[in-house]
């Protein structure tokens, strides 16, 4: 097994960061476990309308020197909170978003930055303004494994890549359900589970040349139970990326060269296990009797002995990762990201309203 190096591993000077954290649901959870794994990260505040809903979110992560701010004017006054992750709802995004840039905070934003184009340059221009860090938290660019396979992508290990294919899907029943379905509250299809698979596509090929795409849902004004595009690059180029709320996918994604090809398998938006298919790869069994006690091993236990082609990574190493770009960023007096720039985040969500647009419903 091939192991890419842990996040905490990285080179890293010492750097102290006091987090404030706005939302307890269960993204904030996660990433709330995986930034105590942080060297220099605290988690110092969170904010809840709740203040019971507050402490029991401290008593699941014990967190129990943090302090509940009821508000998020409160915690962004505050004077011990140097960072805040917002994880609300992604309608109020941009309010809070804009509100902690104003308040002196450097700014993690859970995925997708805002729910707009539109609403993500306004996000853009407050950063500037305040002269403060701002990042979309897409913690899938964060992983090593996805990291990696860009630079397989930039270093030609694959030749010339003709094709991608992403496709994140969970499926939803219920209040929950209902809720995504509901006009101006949920996020849909595209907003939910799509953004990732955008993202991605952007990340290894930049912005495309076209687009187009079809939409699912119960109404016209109605979040999407579905989605699928096509985005072109160049004439030889194509990617694919779907999304869906009502059915589970594959949540698999695949990248196509002419010497190659990888496979991150699933889940892609935080994979722990990426293999690569290519004559170019320089695999860790070396000779044949060994390749093939390898691939028995894989076959008997697999979750001790993946395939002798297979780069592993710690599943959450992708949070991990956000959270030390905004400490590094911050400690350099950088106020942009070079992995999850504000224009990147800009350009993808204009791909999620040229989808819309384009999309046959």
């Amino acid at each position: 097994m091939d192991s890419i190096p842990r996040t905490e591993h990285r080179e890293t000077k010492s750097v102290q960061c006091r987090w404030g954290v706005v939302g307890t649901h269960r993204i904030a959870q996660n990433f709330v476990r995986a930034l105590m794994r942080v060297p220099g990260a605290k988690l110092a505040g969170i904010c809840s309308r709740s203040r019971e809903k507050g402490q029991a979110f401290l008593r699941s992560v014990d967190g129990a020197e943090c302090v509940v701010y009821s508000t998020l004017d409160e915690l962004c006054s505050s004077s011990g909170i140097d960072a805040v992750y917002i994880a609300s709802p992604t309608k109020l995004h941009k309010d809070h978003c804009i509100a902690a840039l104003e308040g002196g905070k450097a700014v993690l934003c859970e995925k997708p930055l805002a729910a707009s184009g539109a609403e993500a340059r306004e996000i853009a221009a407050a950063a500037q303004a305040a002269n403060r860090f701002c990042m979309e938290a897409m913690w899938m660019r964060f992983s090593p494994l996805i990291q990696e396979a860009k630079r397989m992508v930039e270093a030609g290990s694959l030749g010339e890549v003709h094709f991608l294919r992403a496709e994140a899907g969970y499926a939803k029943q219920g209040e929950m359900l209902d809720r995504e379905r509901k006009p101006g509250e949920g996020r849909g299809a595209l907003l939910a589970f799509g953004v990732y698979a955008i993202s991605l596509a952007h990340y290894i090929l930049g912005k495309p040349d076209a687009i187009s795409g079809a939409v699912l849902r119960i109404s016209d004004d109605a979040g999407e139970d579905a989605f699928s595009a096509s985005l072109r690059y160049g004439q030889n180029c194509l990617a694919v990326v779907s999304a869906h709320q009502t059915a589970t996918l594959s949540n698999e994604a695949t990248i196509v060269g002419e010497d190659g090809f990888i496979v991150v398998d699933s889940p892609f938006i935080g994979p722990s296990q990426m293999r690569v298919f290519s004559p170019h790869w320089r695999s860790p069994a070396r000779g044949r009797v060994h390749r093939m006690v390898r691939q028995a091993l894989a076959r008997l236990m697999p979750a001790r002995f993946p395939p002798a082609n297979a780069l592993c990574a710690e599943a959450d190493a992708g949070l991990r990762g956000e959270a030390l770009e905004l400490m590094e960023c911050v400690s350099d007096g950088r106020t942009q990201s070079d992995v999850m720039p504000l224009e990147a985040s800009i350009e993808i969500l204009d791909m999620i309203d040229a989808i819309r647009g384009s999309a046959r419903v």
